[in-house]
């Protein structure tokens, strides 16, 4: 028998009880199914960071796989919940655009009915309550229809387009990762920069940085932009956290040349 596989990613960090009894409902429901942390440390209600975090993470696991994702600043609202078929498997979470940046996601998409899960739904709570119970139910070979009715048109969210702006690129950071790396929506496909040296303004603050090809030929102390593994390209500082020397956050325009 293949090994059912849910990963769970939330916001919701591991010092109170909440990852602690999705898990439990999940084995209650499906015992023998192998519960995978991807990350409960996500900064908290931003549904963008972890749409990226999705995008970077869940196309290496084996196909099959039930992944929930809970970063849910809407739960109790008249946000919907969804179940969406993905590689052979299932997205359960909140219809807020949490898995849109995935290929493939959207397509054939259920809203869970609140109303089939035979028990109370906390209007604080659907990571247990909701998504948690779900995810166990597919992953023990529920059909998606039994879930709820066909979901139109599924809450998308974008990176962010870069656009031309004189002789270069003005372009939003689409994440920040736990080093202080800033991530573009820039692949090398999209925007080769050809030269060795590229510059980089966000406010008042202007220079002019190299590219490189790791970390480690960063200049001592110093900055520069370089291919990420997930392909983008992505502003790094030598040993340090290039979003708090350039006090940047997710979603602020950045001009490149």
């Amino acid at each position: 028998m293949k090994k059912r596989i849910v990963t769970l990613t939330t916001d919701f960090g591991t010092v109170d009880g909440y990852v602690a009894a999705m898990k439990g409902v999940i084995l209650s429901l499906s015992p023998g199914t192998d519960v995978v942390d991807l990350g409960h440390d996500l900064p908290p209600h931003d549904v963008r960071h972890a749409a990226f975090f999705v995008r970077s993470s869940y196309p290496y696991f084996p196909e099959g796989a039930v992944h929930v994702a809970v970063v849910d600043p809407g739960v109790g609202s008249e946000r919907r919940g969804l179940v969406q078929p993905w590689r052979g498997g299932f997205l359960v979470g909140p219809d807020n655009g949490v898995f849109s940046l995935l290929p493939g996601a959207g397509r054939g998409a259920r809203e869970i009915d609140l109303g089939r899960l035979g028990s109370p739904v906390s209007t604080t709570f659907h990571g247990r309550d909701v998504f948690a119970k779900v995810a166990a139910r597919l992953a023990g070979g529920a059909s998606p229809e039994s879930v709820g009715p066909p979901l139109r048109s599924p809450v998308r969210i974008e990176l962010g387009e870069p656009s031309r702006a004189g002789r270069g690129i003005r372009v939003p950071v689409a994440a920040i990762d736990r080093f202080g790396n800033v991530i573009l929506p820039l692949r090398p496909n999209d925007f080769p920069f050809e030269r060795g040296q590229v510059k980089v303004a966000a406010g008042k603050k202007r220079k002019t940085l190299p590219i490189v090809r790791t970390y480690s030929d960063l200049p001592p102390k110093g900055e520069g932009i370089l291919v990420g593994s997930h392909g983008y390209w992505e502003l790094a500082a030598a040993e340090g956290s290039f979003a708090r020397r350039w006090k940047l956050k997710a979603g602020a325009l950045l001009q490149v040349e």
